[in-house]
């Protein structure tokens, strides 16, 4: 599978992941069709999260793939390999070395965030028959009136104002790239990669859980995308991404 990008350009939508939803349930969808807008007004984030952005200053699409082959227990992989996609464009365009994923899929500068993704798999028996690549990067937008806590954006970092279409062209590049690791089941790279990559990892950090604070040190990511920590005490935990929040 090395998909041909279908360009669908939406000037005004709710949410690009709902709309690739819609169209798969029609019929209407195609391996490597990315739905985009220039303006979502309704996108979300992990959980109840919102996501912010402004008018025809970001990026805000979804990327419709049938990753072949890909069974249900991998689907984690998804994950890793476009929060890399991200990483390897957004580090491909500033020079602070301070690019990192934080888990389970948003990427960072130092200690803002740039960038989110929100995948939705569709599963069909033992495999993993569309998967919807939701991501939010902030480009060119310098004033954030959400309640985000950490926003950034390439322009507040390096000063400059960047063409939208440019940008896209390029994350899908880095996409393409490492789409062609998951085809070819390289799954020992992309854990490699991504572990490397990852925000905080070997530090010692403050996490909430059961409205508890817990200092614990990132060791590590669990085959089914499980965050690894060493306790104070020495013990090795695992949490989902649902029951565990970092504190920032």
């Amino acid at each position: 599978m090395n998909p041909t990008w279908q360009i669908i350009r939406i000037k005004n939508i709710p949410s690009t992941n709902a709309y690739a939803l819609s169209m798969i349930s029609q019929n209407k969808a195609e391996d490597g069709m990315v739905v985009i807008t220039n303006d979502q007004t309704a996108g979300k984030g992990q959980g109840e999260n919102y996501w912010e952005s402004k008018s025809g200053e970001n990026l805000t699409f979804s990327i419709i793939v049938k990753p072949k082959g890909l069974q249900p227990s991998k689907q984690f992989m998804l994950n890793k390999i476009t929060s890399l996609a991200v990483y390897d464009f957004v580090n491909s365009e500033i020079s602070t070395g301070l690019t990192s994923i934080k888990w389970p899929n948003d990427v960072y500068v130092g200690n803002k965030k740039i960038a989110g993704i929100l995948i939705s798999n569709i599963i069909l028996g033992n495999e993993i028959s569309w998967a919807i690549v939701g991501t939010g990067i902030n480009i060119n937008q310098v004033k954030f009136e959400s309640d985000a806590p950490n926003p950034v954006s390439l322009k507040l970092i390096n000063s400059l104002t960047y063409n939208l279409e440019n940008c896209l062209e390029r994350v899908l590049y880095f996409f393409d790239k490492r789409l062609k690791q998951l085809i070819e089941f390289d799954f020992k790279s992309i854990d490699s990669d991504y572990l490397n990559k990852l925000y905080r990892k070997g530090v010692s950090t403050d996490f909430i859980y059961e409205n508890r604070k817990l200092n614990a040190i990132i060791t590590g990511i669990g085959e089914f995308g499980h965050l690894i920590l060493q306790s104070a005490d020495g013990r090795t935990i695992m949490f989902d991404q649902r029951e565990i929040k970092m504190v920032l």
